[in-house]
Parts: structure tokens; sequence; C-alpha cells
């Protein structure tokens, strides 16, 4: 069986190929990617590395050739749109692609405010109606982004804003358990089928209970400041924070962009992401990563730093 990851060199496409690596043999990963100069250590350990644009349909036709399962990776890196997934999707089909396992968003829903979840919902859609097999991944918010966003704030500030009252909750993710889920979908696409997972941690916890265990971590008073989605913006453009962000930046506000940063805390305000599941365990037969174990990682304190 060839796996085909699409956006593989993103941070998020590097996780999957390293764990699809240990599951597969390297010679039948071929990683697709607008810049492959820069996989050329993938290449150098016999992964087949092509370049494939999501808007160049030629050059999808060529990465997905002898391709069987598809990882359509949507990472925010990536910030692709519901048109490029359907290029996607329509050229891996008439290539012989059998299975797409995509990975979606927690809260894929029509009326989520979430600027990027748009796209999410138009892409299963297209899944389903499109009459290949495949697989959504639901990603809670990964548990790295919440320890870079609150480090940043309470490096800059000493606070951590929430959204109104702030008792909201959610199920961070580590970005390395929704890579292993990819990997292990990928691997046994027959088992899932056509099915949707909510891959979550195992801890919910509130915004307040995430600043909390990040001024543990980095050893800081903590001081939660509840603000209005008005003055939220605010915040972020006072900054320097876009509106919109790019795949280049490094840090998580400028990466993201203030809307999809602000809409984000509507979202979980609203309710949208109090998701929470024991899909990891299934897929992987293991406990999610815990957020604090993230946190210390991050912070260089702890296993994986």
């Amino acid at each position: 069986m060839r796996y085909v990851i699409c956006g593989a060199n993103s941070r998020t496409g590097r996780l999957i190929a390293r764990d699809l690596a240990a599951r597969a043999p390297v010679a039948d990963i071929v990683l697709v990617t607008t810049s492959p100069e820069d996989l050329s250590d993938w290449a150098e350990h016999g992964a087949q590395v092509r370049y494939g644009g999501y808007n160049d349909i030629a050059s999808l036709k060529k990465a997905f050739a002898d391709g069987d399962v598809l990882m359509l990776n949507n990472c925010i890196e990536i910030r692709s749109s519901a048109e490029q997934h359907r290029n996607v999707v329509e050229t891996a089909k008439g290539a012989g692609v059998s299975h797409v396992v995509y990975s979606s968003s927690v809260g894929a829903h029509p009326n989520n405010p979430r600027p990027s979840v748009a796209t999410h919902v138009a892409t299963e859609r297209l899944l389903w109606e499109c009459g290949l097999g495949f697989t959504v991944l639901r990603s809670q918010l990964y548990s790295e982004f919440g320890f870079h966003w609150g480090a940043d704030q309470l490096m800059r500030s000493g606070k951590c804003y929430v959204l109104g009252s702030g008792d909201y909750h959610y199920a961070p993710v580590s970005r390395r358990d929704t890579a292993a889920c990819a990997a292990a979908v990928m691997c046994a696409p027959q088992a899932h089928d056509r099915v949707v997972y909510e891959v979550t941690g195992d801890e919910r916890v509130s915004i307040q209970d995430l600043a909390r265990i990040a001024g543990e971590v980095l050893d800081m008073p903590v001081v939660c400041e509840s603000v209005s989605e008005a003055q939220m913006r605010v915040i972020f453009e006072s900054g320097g924070v876009p509106r919109s962000g790019g795949g280049s930046a490094m840090t998580i506000p400028f990466l993201l962009g203030w809307e999809e940063l602000v809409k984000t805390y509507v979202a979980l305000e609203s309710g949208y992401c109090d998701v929470q599941s024991s899909h990891v365990q299934m897929i992987l037969g293991r406990s999610p990563i815990g957020l604090r174990e993230v946190f210390l990682s991050k912070a260089g304190k702890g296993a994986g730093a």
C-alpha cells in the first residue's frame, strides 16, 4: 500500500510522516509539498518527495500517481480552501486513490463563528458525497497552541485574557496525538471507513485552568482578566497582530490572526469546542498525552523537550 501525505512540510505533516514511518516501509510513503527541497532529509531516507500544489491539478495528478491512501492535511499553517480541497479529492479519485483521511476541526458546524471552520464543514460534506472511502479526524484545539498562547500573554502582561465570564471548557489535544491517530488510520483504512472521530484530550479544562497550569510550569503568577469581544480585538490589534495570520509566522497570534483568535474565544464561549471523547484511546490503544506533560515539554522541562 502506498501512503500519500499532502501538506507534508507542515509541522503536523512531518509528525504524521514520522509516525507513519514507524508503521510502514519508508519507500511506500509519498510526501507532497510545494517545497520539495525542504523535505530532502526524507528523500535521503527513501521516501518519495513530490511537488504538488492545491491549485495545480496537473502537479496533483503526478503527485498522487500509484497512491492508495491520502492524508489531506489542513493544519493552520497551510490555510487551504474548500475549493482547493475539492481539487485534491477529485484528482485523488481520478488517480485511483481509494481512501482519504482528512484533518478537520472540533465543532465542525455551519454556525461555528471561527472563520477556518467553514472550510472543514464544506470538505466533510464533499467527502460524504465523493464516493471514496474516507475518515474524518476532528481535532480539538492543540495543547501546544494553548501553551504558546498562554505563555505569550503571561510574558507580555502577566495576564491571561478571557472572554466574558470565562466559564467554558474544552479538551485540548496534543499535536503529537493528532498525528499518531492519522498515521494509525492511514495504515488500516478499512477499519475506519466512513467514520468521524473527535480527536480530543481526556482533560476538560477552562481557560483559567490552562492559564494556571502555564503559570505553574513557567513559575509565574497568573491573573485572568475578563474582556469583551471588542476589547479583545483591540488588545490584539494594539500588539500589531494582523486580521489574518500567515503560515510563516512564528508566534500563535501572528500565525492565526486576530479574527481567528477572537472568534475562537467566541466559539469556546458558545460551546462549539466543548467536546471530549475517548477516540484517541480507541485508535491508539493508549491515553492521550496530558496537558501538563505538553506544557512541561514546550517549556523545556519534560520528556520530549
